[in-house]
């Protein structure tokens, strides 16, 4: 083979492997691209999935507060009006029972009245703690500090509750899930902390609204509790509905407990 055919043959082997090195690189590259495209949908669905589930659970909590509301509205109007009717009735009755000159002495008569305002009492109970007059009126701050010193003058637990922003008023519907939250860890630690005393700090950092949730009860196993999550155990605890609300308002939210230790519940918020 003379020395130009072995040019010519070490040009082609060159070309040849240029050519070879060309198509893997762009083998790679369109692999790159299409993996980059893969993983670029997958986002795109996940955040799709996500906007959706959310979207639903905000419905299923709008639907959830409007049927409080109705319900809240139907115990006002209907069935605590319909028991004062009734109170006044059972008056009549004793009345026309007895002689002008006689006093109705007995003890059933004492009795039935008793569980008549007993039974109105509980009823204005039940309807305000479904729908606060107080937040709506007034706003989430009022309504806390409202429902805290109903608590704190039962003499079985104390209260603290602390702000920096008294004139703070958000959403209708924002103000509401959050109180919902409040009173669900209010609630936890009534239940089961078997607590001297809970606090919760509401600080205004505009724009993002920090609660702190404090109590010095019995506390539980956070290990345990992500072993047991989404079954019965954090269903008792109402965890899931705090961890529901705050997922709505697009929030963070932490715990810090152990047995024996308190609890401590951090949520940071951003409303719009």
């Amino acid at each position: 083979m003379d020395l130009s055919q072995e040019v010519n043959v070490s040009f082609l082997l060159y070309i040849g492997t240029f050519g070879m090195l060309l198509m893997a690189l762009a083998i790679i590259f369109f692999v790159v691209i299409y993996q980059r495209r893969l993983f670029t949908q997958h986002e795109r669905l996940q955040k799709q999935d996500l906007e959706h589930q959310q979207a639903l659970l905000k419905a299923s909590i709008k639907g959830q507060e409007e049927e409080r509301e109705r319900i809240a509205q139907d115990l006002h109007d209907e069935v605590g009006a319909n028991l004062s009717t009734i109170k006044l009735y059972v008056g009549r009755l004793v009345s026309a029972l007895v002689s002008d000159e006689q006093e109705p002495d007995n003890p059933l008569v004492e009795q039935t009245n008793s569980m008549v305002d007993d039974t109105i009492q509980s009823v204005r109970h039940i309807s305000h703690d479904l729908l606060p007059p107080v937040l709506n009126e007034f706003g989430l701050i009022d309504a806390i500090q409202d429902k805290f010193d109903k608590i704190s003058q039962t003499g079985h637990i104390k209260t603290y509750f602390l702000h920096n922003s008294p004139s703070l008023r958000l959403p209708k519907f924002q103000e509401l899930i959050l109180y919902r939250i409040v009173q669900e860890m209010v609630n936890n630690t009534l239940k089961h902390a078997q607590a001297t005393f809970f606090q919760l700090e509401l600080h205004n950092a505009d724009p993002a609204l920090e609660l702190t949730f404090t109590d010095d009860g019995v506390g539980f196993d956070l290990n345990k509790l992500n072993g047991q999550h989404n079954v019965s155990h954090t269903k008792g605890l109402g965890l899931q509905g705090i961890e529901s609300r705050v997922s709505v308002l697009g929030g963070t939210l932490n715990y810090d407990s152990a047995p024996g230790e308190g609890t401590r519940i951090s949520i940071v918020i951003h409303p719009s």
